[in-house]
């Protein structure tokens, strides 16, 4: 089954900004093929309906939205209300209201459960192991990427033990 996961925006400024561009970094590392597309909960609430009911049509297709929305957020919840595919949230963080979390992504109303994952290259992993439940083969690096990253871990560890460390105390 063919992959997707389309990255919906509210608006066409949040496309070339630092945030998607490691994100889409991120789903090109996995091998994920996306598509950016534009829409609004607030503005135009018909033509968001109808781009999922498009997307969610598409025979052979096997689905994860990325939502990408500040402000209000209502775009996340609006998307996991009109699909049964899994929504990740993924907001650009934003200094203001000291930097809190969109709250409406992280309270949603009942049969609406977009998952909020703020960091956007783990919001393309957060895809990726969603994906990797029915691909062997991305299962596979995925397993490959987390021994990595532990033998990493280690390596680090024994490394410190091998340098005099300043005393404590």
């Amino acid at each position: 089954m063919t992959k997707l996961v389309p990255v919906i925006m509210g608006s066409r400024s949040d496309h070339n900004t630092e945030h998607n561009k490691k994100l889409y970094a991120a789903l090109d590392r996995y091998g994920l093929p996306f598509e950016p597309r534009v829409a609004s909960a607030h503005k135009h609430p018909s033509y968001l309906a109808q781009m999922i009911a498009e997307t969610d049509a598409r025979t052979g297709l096997s689905v994860v939205y990325i939502t990408i929305a500040g402000r209000s957020d209502g775009l996340s919840g609006t998307v996991a209300a009109n699909t049964v595919n899994p929504v990740i949230a993924c907001p650009p963080y934003s200094d203001k209201f000291a930097g809190l979390p969109v709250l409406s992504t992280v309270y949603t109303p009942s049969m609406s459960a977009p998952m909020y994952v703020q960091d956007p290259e783990n919001a393309a992993l957060a895809a990726a192991k969603i994906f990797s439940m029915s691909d062997k083969e991305l299962r596979a690096r995925l397993v490959r990427d987390i021994i990595e990253m532990q033998g990493k871990i280690e390596e680090d560890d024994m490394n410190l033990l091998k340098k005099p460390q300043p005393r404590q105390g």
